[in-house]
């Protein structure tokens, strides 16, 4: 960022969206700094009751090491106030090394955590 005005606007931005998917937490280079930026959007988006999709491939014990307890336990209490949302780990390696997989054009297969359909969700056709 240029300034600091601009940083602030561009946190402002990370806490407001609706829904903040973090993509293969864990695995950026991490400073102190990064560590604590990520913990004040982690942390406001808790307080605001807002939502966060955090994909990775390390375990909890691991996301705690590189990230903080702190911060994961705020991103598993947010998961745990979501309802149908839950934290969960999915128990396997990485899809990103299984041979045959999907090319990213081919559609996803539904997978829904708690069951049933989102309220508001249209029915496929």
């Amino acid at each position: 960022m240029d300034s600091e005005k601009g940083m602030i606007d561009f946190m402002d931005r990370l806490t407001a969206v609706d829904l903040l998917h973090l993509d293969d937490l864990g695995a950026e280079n991490s400073s102190d700094w990064v560590l604590e930026q990520l913990y004040s959007i982690v942390n406001a988006r808790y307080e605001a009751e807002q939502a966060i999709v955090a994909t990775t491939n390390l375990m909890p014990d691991e996301l705690s090491e590189r990230l903080g307890a702190r911060t994961v336990s705020r991103l598993v209490r947010s998961a745990a106030t979501c309802s149908p949302c839950s934290a969960r780990t999915s128990g396997g390696s990485s899809a990103r090394r299984k041979p045959g997989r999907p090319s990213p054009s081919s559609p996803p297969a539904e997978r829904r955590v708690g069951g049933g359909r989102p309220s508001g969700a249209a029915t496929p056709p």
